[in-house]
């Protein structure tokens, strides 16, 4: 069992008076603090919630004004955007308003929640002022309308766009600033290619005998009773959609040819690739159920159970996987890769055969191979990738990015070939490791950056950028400048205390709970605290520290000696850069009535790098009949600063 213990060996007070400040606000005796930082609009912008007014959020402008938020219009660029873009929405005198980083929106009647391009680079949002409906996109304005109903910005070109609304009581689309309409009834969805230079539209007229159309890049299909599926590929290679015509009879067109099924096969499903123009389709036959894929020219199957049909990024290759009947209550599986096929696999191996965090098969982006997993012994698999094999478990982890032809996983080597054992990164061409664990790979949100937390061979935790240590510390929380050349963590809170990691330097520690941090547009680290002493709000930029921290790893074992003695036997080790100091072990009953008794433990101290081993006798002293009894274990100095995570041992007594 490893514990991981942050030990402050720097004082708080002294760092405080290190750190620049930038402005200071004294907040109401009635202001319960929820601190969020937004570093918005040239603007310091601190959040708080209000018990005493029903619990809602409060806002605090650069000004100094109180204002509440919306409800539910709060969005603080966390999760997958990591905190580097966000907004919010309050109201002010009866009306709303909209804060964006390079501006405010406002005020209006009403303000829907903004959807943002990729790279944050624009803004499209719909609202309501005086009774008219607007939409603006980057900043420019479109309206007056009757009412707006939803747009998008493409994926990769924000400058392409499309966004639907009603004037003179039809239904229009503005598509990269083109006017399509009037229609009858509009679509739920406007399809746009991820380029933004294909765009599909379904929509209706109400004298048409059929009524569903289908607009295509400025060619219309139609008319049909019902038009659905209507799908783009990101390079603009494949368009298709499905419609039911004027016979009730379903037909399917690609890239404006009709496919024709063969007699009697039906349950069309299409599968196409990301780009390349490559795509497939499948279909069963009513009479016995069975299955077949068509890619290209080649018909397969048939088959039982058809599933998990795929191409790589490019079209080039191709997988899906299949099952055959082989009794009443046995069949067997197989994965088909480029036409080759792999198996059989029995019923528990194909269940095994899908850890984790995999599929069957899968693909590398750089679309120069393909990858797939089969069955290498009790719960281990064999990721084939770039031509090379690599071990992996239910544990191990992939990412691919197909957009920006980039892939890493991680796989375990057990020594017997070149490598030492361990846990690997593989991240396009390099190999990363050994370390004894890795934990939450993920790419950047612009995809520029690599990060993992890994464990090294000396028990230290690091999080590692682009494949070099970039601290010597697990981090749960991440944020990035917004050219994602820097880079702002911090480790786990102990007793209330953050430190902070910003670029190559280490910030804090800081006195929590009550506190938020962001990188201004400048790249500076902005820190916002709140004092419960004074109820004062201090934004401030810190400066560089060399604070150093202890990390602690306990491995403890428990054994009988006899019916009333037990021993314990722990093993502590400082994995950290500081020392830790005046460590004491503490029990504690949890469950059960057992009293134990144990020899006092005096204090010690850890160095950084240092181990010391304990065995330490217990006796049971009281017993009231058979029963199971838990107790807890920690080390702890004095002043409380550092306390370990439990851990536990039981008696049990029959």
């Amino acid at each position: 069992m490893r514990i991981y213990v942050l030990l402050l060996l720097i004082s708080l007070a002294s760092l405080s008076a290190d750190a620049r400040t930038i402005e200071s606000y004294q907040l109401q005796p009635d202001m319960k603090p929820l601190i969020r930082y937004y570093p918005g609009n040239g603007k310091t912008v601190l959040f708080w919630s209000d018990p005493k007014g029903g619990g809602n959020t409060r806002v605090l402008l650069g000004g100094g004004r109180i204002t509440p938020l919306l409800s539910n219009a709060f969005y603080f660029s966390g999760g997958y955007y990591n905190h580097y873009y966000g907004y919010f929405m309050y109201a002010r005198d009866g009306r709303q308003y909209l804060e964006l980083a390079d501006r405010t929106l406002g005020p209006c009647d009403k303000i829907m929640a903004p959807v943002f391009s990729r790279d944050f680079s624009v803004c499209l949002v719909e609202y309501t002022r005086d009774g008219a409906a607007y939409v603006n996109i980057g900043g420019k304005e479109y309206g007056p309308y009757e009412g707006t109903y939803g747009g998008t910005l493409a994926e990769k070109d924000p400058g392409r766009f499309y966004f639907k609304y009603r004037k003179n009581g039809n239904y229009y689309y503005n598509i990269n600033g083109t006017i399509f309409g009037p229609y009858d009834w509009y679509s739920e969805k406007v399809t746009m290619s991820a380029t933004g230079r294909s765009f599909a539209v379904r929509y209706g007229k109400a004298n048409s005998p059929a009524g569903a159309y289908v607009n295509y890049n400025g060619k219309v299909f139609g008319p049909y009773h019902e038009v659905s599926d209507v799908t783009l590929n990101a390079d603009d290679s494949i368009f298709y959609f499905s419609c039911t015509d004027a016979s009730n009879r379903k037909r399917h067109f690609i890239n404006g040819s009709e496919i024709i099924l063969p007699a009697a096969e039906t349950d069309f499903q299409f599968i196409c690739s990301h780009t390349g123009g490559r795509y497939a389709y499948t279909s069963r036959d009513p009479r016995n159920g069975e299955k077949y894929i068509h890619i290209g020219r080649e018909r397969f199957g048939p088959y039982w159970r058809l599933e998990s049909m795929r191409f790589s990024g490019d079209g080039r290759h191709y997988a899906f996987d299949y099952n055959i009947i082989k009794s009443k209550f046995e069949f067997s599986h197989f994965v088909v890769v480029d036409g080759k096929t792999h198996g059989p696999y029995t019923v528990d191996q194909a269940i095994r055969l899908s850890p984790e965090n995999y599929t069957p098969h899968d693909f590398i982006p750089d679309t120069r191979h393909s990858a797939y997993c089969e069955l290498a012994g009790r719960d281990l698999f064999r990721l084939h990738a770039g031509g090379e094999s690599y071990l992996i478990g239910r544990t191990n982890h992939k990412i691919f990015d197909a957009d920006t032809n980039q892939f890493a996983f991680t796989y375990t080597a057990d020594g017997r070939g070149q490598e030492k054992p361990g846990t690997y990164v593989r991240w396009n061409g390099r190999i990363l490791g050994p370390f004894g664990s890795v934990s939450d790979l993920k790419f950047s949100p612009g995809r520029k950056r690599l990060l993992f937390n890994a464990t090294e061979a000396d028990g230290k935790n690091c999080l590692y950028v682009d494949g070099a240590r970039h601290h010597s510390a697990h981090v749960e929380s991440l944020i990035y400048s917004s050219d994602e050349s820097l880079i702002a963590s911090h480790r786990g809170r102990q007793k209330d205390v953050m430190q902070i990691m910003y670029d190559n330097g280490i910030y804090g520690p800081f006195q929590g709970p009550y506190i938020s941090y962001g990188i201004e547009g400048r790249n500076r680290l902005i820190v916002a605290r709140y004092d419960p002493a004074t109820g004062k709000v201090t934004v401030e930029e810190p400066k560089l520290t060399t604070t150093v921290f202890a990390e602690l790893e306990i491995k403890s074992t428990f054994s009988k000696i006899s019916a009333l003695h037990y021993l314990l036997n722990v093993e502590i080790a400082n994995t950290g850069d500081g020392d830790a100091k005046n460590l004491k072990l503490f029990f504690e009953r949890g469950t059960g009535s057992v009293n134990i008794r144990y020899p006092e433990q005096k204090s010690f101290n850890l160095k950084a790098g240092e181990r010391k081993t304990f065995n330490i006798p217990v006796i049971v002293e009281k017993i009231e009949g058979p029963q199971r009894t838990e107790y807890l274990f920690w080390f702890q100095n004095p002043d409380e600063s550092l306390k370990t995570i439990e851990d536990e041992f039981v008696i049990t007594i029959e």
